[in-house]
């Protein structure tokens, strides 16, 4: 994809002076995203220049914050791209499931434009995308494959997202449910959420700027820029079951908290450890939502 610098300059004054940026760059990477360090680096650029010549190498010593930094500067180069109204598309009709090569964990498949999957995406592989995504089924990357994915305009999952690695959103991230869970994992959303439910267990460092528009929220380690009352607990869920699921969905929700609740008493003599029981029920109702979406969608959620 090629950049136009002077395009790539403008974006990056302008991003430099959103209220996000301070406390983005200080997290994850200022060596990368400070502004003077970025003018330089440009400096040495022809008028026009390829993105991977601006992304920074993806090793184990970078793991932590390539999918930030990526996500900042891609996010940069979509606005600056030339003829960035008409961007390629890149349409797989059924599943997609990109992989790396055989042992190379640290490759990246990059789409120069936007990408759209009639059926589920699950992700097996680094992946960064300039342009939107729009996803018809679902959209699952776990910690079974450690991988980042980066997309530097909108994300549009149109049954539930279900994620437990380090995922970046340059735009805005929608879907009817969202669920982001394990401590390895940290997901970003610079342009806001869109969501019928929303439920995060663990996932450190998680951080969503911008609009939020989604009733039903629980949340323990993301951080939200917006005020927007949230719930803490999946089992505050509960007196909400039958407004929030069809009848089919909100009984096995409340049999299913009952039966964790059980086996927790059981591990436990002195009664369920609260944390690792909302681990559990996070984590189990979610993957169970998640499979009733494949199945049902869209009639999971009462309208």
């Amino acid at each position: 994809m090629t950049i136009d610098k002077v395009k790539f300059e403008q974006a990056l004054n302008h991003e430099c002076q959103q209220p996000y940026f301070e406390q983005f760059a200080t997290k994850y990477g200022r060596d990368q995203l400070d502004q003077p360090r970025l003018a330089a680096r440009l400096a040495e650029l022809p008028a026009t220049f390829d993105v991977r010549d601006i992304l920074p190498p993806l090793s184990e010593a970078t793991m932590l914050t390539w999918s930030a930094q990526t996500l900042w500067l891609t996010k940069l180069a979509r606005a600056a791209t030339t003829g960035a109204a008409e961007l390629p598309e890149l349409r797989i009709e059924g599943d997609y499931e990109p992989a790396h090569p055989p042992g190379d964990y640290f490759a990246v498949t990059l789409i120069p434009g936007n990408l759209t999957v009639t059926g589920n995406l699950l992700a097996k592989a680094n992946l960064v995308v300039l342009g939107s995504v729009h996803v018809h089924g679902a959209w699952v990357d776990t910690y079974m494959n450690v991988i980042n994915c980066v997309i530097a305009g909108d994300l549009t999952v149109g049954h539930s997202l279900l994620s437990e690695g380090s995922l970046g959103v340059g735009g805005q991230l929608t879907a009817p449910f969202i669920s982001l869970q394990y401590n390895q994992g940290v997901t970003l959303m610079l342009g806001g959420c869109q969501a019928r439910l929303l439920i995060e267990q663990d996932h450190i460092g998680s951080k969503l700027f911008g609009p939020v528009g989604i009733p039903y929220l629980v949340i323990n380690k993301l951080r939200l820029e917006s005020g927007q009352p949230f719930m803490t607990d999946v089992n505050e869920l509960l007196p909400h079951a039958a407004e929030l699921f069809q009848p089919k969905f909100a009984a096995p929700f409340v049999d299913r908290y009952a039966a964790v609740c059980i086996a927790e008493e059981q591990d436990n003599e002195d009664g369920p450890d609260p944390y690792e029981l909302a681990d559990e029920l996070s984590q189990d109702f979610s993957f169970a939502l998640h499979e009733g979406f494949l199945l049902e969608n869209p009639a999971v959620f009462r309208q």
